[in-house]
This record gives structure tokens, sequence and C-alpha cells, in this order.
């Protein structure tokens, strides 16, 4: 590293004036001091909007005053077309220094090489950002134990649960029994679906069912997803890797459906019905209906839909899964520039980088953006940019929300909410940062998902005839398409990934 090092640079009068803006203790890494270098920085995001060069110039304008010599080309690929135009980029062999990841699979770049080896680097250039970052957030950065990439942070848990009409829950509902059987319970108990059909008879009778359960949005409890329905349960600290739909606790769920169905519960059309959205949050519509529990969500869902409401979290803890569903940023294994990729990561990444980094998100202040509060801005648009707009782009593409403005869009107390109450929860995945590898079941978990579509859908709505017949086709198709092979490869990969740890 350092001999690589010792090439990129040049002593003198510009070396002296990039120290003295870095700060103790984090190294840098210089330009010739003659001529630009320009790194290519390549993102998902809304694509090319009509202000997108006029903040790109303004951004780079300022950039001199923290790294002196540095230009950043940004190309902004779709979000639906990034995994696609990256993997073309790479083949035609276009310049890419620096990486947005999501999408891609990282456990495949890594062995084709994409991706440089961070561990180095950042102990030498990014001393700033791994102190801004929390220490645990770095395991989703790992690949076979060594890191490939600066995980995006932002609320890193999602928390699901029911909604009800609030009048129609004090009236009917055991409020306080189901809050209990939910909080006692790792997942769903007989005793919760009895609550629920308590519940939905006494609508029934009253004349207040409406559409009833909303049914086929199935929410796991008390399991995380590593890959489609193959799952471990939370808290194990040995982790065994199961097909959730083999799971006693799938079947519990898929007789009730059926039970529900044929007592009315459920909607008679519920296969063919496409107003799912329309049926959400209306009297007539479903009356019970699963939903996230985020930040004030009674308060939001009242704005949303004009009613009040009663939403329950299944979980009374915040946890924290194995993967980063913003995923993170890597450097190009083929850059000519690794320190400079590295510096500049570090200042966006961490404080001294703010005003740059929120530029680069919401354009120039005073033309994109006003300022409305120390730490709260007014955009043209409301929640996240599009293409339409004149300019912004997505937050959690660039890495440390935790430095982004808030907007109009955010409700006061969200982001204390995010990374005080939400990331602080101690209720984390034990297998954080694993990344499966599908090369060996690739063709196998196809099959799996061919068959899954055949039978998940009937049998989530409690319509499928002879649901218990059905069932036991489900269960022995997926085992002839390879269900125990895939098993074993997943669990084969965790065990190998915790006793790397």
């Amino acid at each position: 590293m350092k001999a690589v090092f010792k090439k990129a640079i040049a002593l003198g009068a510009t070396a002296c004036m990039l120290f003295s803006i870095a700060g103790c203790g984090t190294k840098t890494a210089q330009t010739d001091g003659t001529s630009m270098t320009k790194l290519v920085y390549v993102m998902s995001g809304p694509g090319k909007q009509q202000d997108s060069e006029k903040v790109y110039k303004a951004f780079n304008e300022k950039l001199q005053e923290y790294i002196p010599g540095l230009e950043i080309e940004f190309k902004i690929i779709p979000l639906a077309d990034f995994t696609q135009q990256f993997m073309l980029m790479q083949t035609s062999r276009e310049t890419i220094d620096i990486a947005n990841t999501y999408g891609l699979s990282m456990s495949t770049e890594v062995k084709n090489g994409t991706f440089l080896k961070l561990d180095d680097l950042l102990n030498e250039y990014g001393k700033d950002m791994r102190q801004a970052l929390p220490e645990w957030l770095w395991e989703y950065g790992k690949v076979n134990g060594d890191i490939y990439q600066i995980p995006s942070y932002q609320m890193l848990s999602v928390g699901y649960g029911l909604r009800f009409f609030r009048d129609q829950a004090e009236k009917y509902l055991d409020i306080d029994e189901l809050k209990k059987e939910l909080s006692e319970n790792k997942t769903f108990t007989d005793k919760y679906y009895d609550i629920l059909e308590d519940y939905m008879a006494k609508l029934k009778e009253n004349g207040e069912l409406g559409k009833g359960f909303a049914a086929g949005d199935y929410i796991l409890k008390g399991y995380e997803k590593l890959l489609d329905y193959y799952v471990i349960k939370h808290g194990e600290e040995t982790p065994k890797v199961e097909q959730f739909f083999a799971t006693e606790d799938a079947k519990r769920n898929f007789d009730r459906m059926a039970d529900w169905y044929k007592k009315g519960y459920i909607r008679e059309d519920v296969m063919s019905a496409n107003d799912y959205d329309r049926m959400v949050g209306k009297r007539e519509g479903y009356t019970i209906s699963t939903c996230i529990i985020g930040y004030q969500q009674e308060e939001v869902d009242a704005q949303q839909y004009n009613d009040e409401f009663l939403d329950i979290p299944f979980e009374d803890y915040y946890y924290i899964p194995a993967a980063n569903a913003a995923a993170g940023t890597g450097i190009m294994a083929n850059t000519k520039y690794p320190e400079l990729c590295m510096q500049f990561l570090n200042l966006m990444q961490s404080e001294q980088g703010k005003e740059l980094l929120n530029m680069i998100i919401y354009g120039i202040e005073g033309d994109h953006f006003t300022k409305i509060g120390d730490d709260r801005i007014q955009t043209e648009y409301t929640g996240q940019a599009t293409s339409n707009d004149r300019y912004g782009i997505y937050k959690w593409i660039l890495g440390n929300t935790s430095l982004a403005y808030d907007t109009q869009s955010d409700m006061e107390g969200y982001k204390d909410w995010a990374f005080n109450t939400v990331n602080k929860s101690e209720a984390r995945s034990v297998v954080m940062g694993f990344v499966p590898d599908t090369e060996k079941i690739s063709s196998k978990l196809a099959q799996v998902n061919t068959v899954k579509g055949e039978y998940r859908g009937g049998l989530a709505t409690g319509c499928i005839p002879n649901h218990e017949e059905r069932y036991a086709e489900f269960l022995d198709k997926m085992q002839k398409a390879g269900n125990d092979e895939i098993i074993s490869e997943l669990q084969k990969q965790v065990d190998k990934f915790l006793g790397q740890k």
C-alpha cells in the first residue's frame, strides 16, 4: 500500500493544505497539484434530471475547498436499470472508480474481482468514517471476513403489525390480551388467531366486518429471511436454516386462513381482487390489515386515510437483520486512484463533508431547496425525487443518512427515533453481514419458486379447495424440486460464516 501511495502523491504546498483540511489522525492522498484528477462515481437513482449538470458543477467547485484538484463525474442510473447497466459498463470496460452496490450480489462481485478489499485503505484514509459509523455496521460491508463496501447507514429495521379502526378495536377487540400474546411468544400462536377470530365474529355480527382480514400478504414473526423463504429464527445462537412453508407456523397459518375463508372472514373473491390499495384504510374495505409500523404510524395512517387507527406491532423490539437493504458503496478494483477514492468517501460519510453530501442529495441551497431550520429544508418535491423533478437523488444511496437534512416530508423527531432508538437495538441477527452464495443452487431455487407460485397464493388466502391435501402436494413438490439440497447448502454457508467470526 505504501509503495502505491508514494507513486500517487506529489509533495509540496498542496499536500500541506490537504493535511490541514483532513484533520488529525486521517491520512490523505493527493492529486498532482497541476491538473484535475477525475473519479467516476456510478450509482442508482432517478436518472439524469434537468439540473443535474448544474449541481455537479457547483459540487465540484465546492469540493476544491476540501480536496483541491479532485473532480467527481456522477453517473446516475435509473434504479430499475442499475444492475443490468452496471454489468454492461463492466463488459464494455467503461471507467468506473466508485460504485453503489444496490442490487448487486456482493459474493458474486467479490468472486469476479470487481471491488477492492478496503480494510487497509480504511485504516489509512477512512478513519473519520470508521468513527462516524457504528462498529457493528461494518459487518454489512464484509465478504469472507474482509470489508468490500461501505455500508449505507439508514434506519436498519422494519417492523410490521396489524392495523385496526380504533373505535372498532376499542369496542370489540381484547387489545391488552392481543398485545400480551404477541409480546410473550416468538411466533403466531393459536391464541393469537383465536383473539382475531373472536374480533371478526363480533364485527360480522354487528354488520361492521367490511372485507374482513386482508389475507395473502404474509408477514413472518420471529423469523428472518436469509434467501426468499429460507429462514432462521430470531435469537438462535446456532441458527438452523429452514424452508418457512414447511414449518408448523406456516401450517398453522394456512389452516386458519382456510377456516376463515369458509366462515366469511376473508373476501370470497380474494384471488381475483386487484383493489388492495383502495380497500386498505376504508370502512367498507379491510377491517384488519398488516402494515409497516414506522415512526408515529397511527398519525401517518390518520393523515393518509382520514380516519383513526390502532396499530399493534407483532414484536416489541426492533430486529436488525443480516442484510442491509440499502447496500453500500465500493471502490472498483481497476481504479487508478484507490487512495483518492477512499479519501473522497471518507469526506462524504463523516461530519466534515456534510455540506457537500447535502448538496449532491438535494441540490443548491436557495435554488433547489430552502433552509427552514438548522437541519431541516423545504424541497420542491414531496418524498423522494423522480426523473421529472429538477434535481434530487436518493440519500440512502449516498450512504450516511444521519448527516442528510430532514425535509418537509419527514416528521419531526423521525431521525432521532431512527438512529437513537431503532438502530440502537441490541436485537441483531447473529449472522449480520451474511451474503448467500446461490451459484450451486440457482437452478433448484428457480424450481422451488415455480412450485411456490403454484400453491402459495391459494394457501395463504385460504381459498384453495382441499387445502390439507394441496399443502401436502406443495411440500412434496418442493422436496422434489431440491428443497433439501438448498437448505443443506445454505446451512453449510451459515456455519462457515459463523466459524470465521
